[in-house]
């Protein structure tokens, strides 16, 4: 089961039930993918030396953190375009993790096909970047909070 660590905007995903609480972080903590690969790096650095994720992973003998998302439902045409968010999207593959692409295929103005095509062309823009091996994991979420079909 996956449970959600962070929310708001950013989140990461992982594989405990809800009983385990890893980090102790504020309502409005985001995963920093709009600000770059650096902003990323320093965001895990301080993520996986919570103190109480590194207990669980050491009972578990492996890294219950498997995904981050963004939620990109309300982002502007183009906003996980950009290259920075390219740059975090290849950044989180290689260091193993997977990506939660949340998209609101209802929203009137960057929903439906709109959202679609952005996120197809930066799946290819990060693939463009990667080599076999290294390549980020991308999850479709959350497309069927509609009752409207795509056109």
């Amino acid at each position: 089961m996956r449970k959600s660590l962070l929310s708001s905007h950013g989140s990461v995903s992982t594989s405990l039930d809800n009983s385990h609480r890893l980090a102790e972080a504020s309502p409005s903590a985001q995963a920093p993918l709009q600000h770059g690969s650096q902003a990323v790096e320093l965001y895990l650095s301080r993520l996986l030396s919570q103190p109480s994720l590194i207990a669980y992973t050491e009972k578990l003998g492996y890294s219950p953190i498997k995904s981050f998302r963004y939620l990109l439902q309300d982002s502007p045409k183009g906003f996980f375009l950009t290259d920075k968010f390219i740059d975090s999207l290849d950044c989180l593959g290689k260091k193993g993790y997977a990506f939660d692409l949340t998209l609101d295929t209802t929203h009137k103005d960057t929903g439906g096909p709109l959202i679609l095509d952005d996120a197809i062309e930066a799946i290819s823009k990060v693939r463009e970047l990667q080599k076999e091996g290294d390549q980020t994991r991308f999850i479709l979420g959350e497309l069927n909070n509609s009752s409207r079909s795509l056109r």
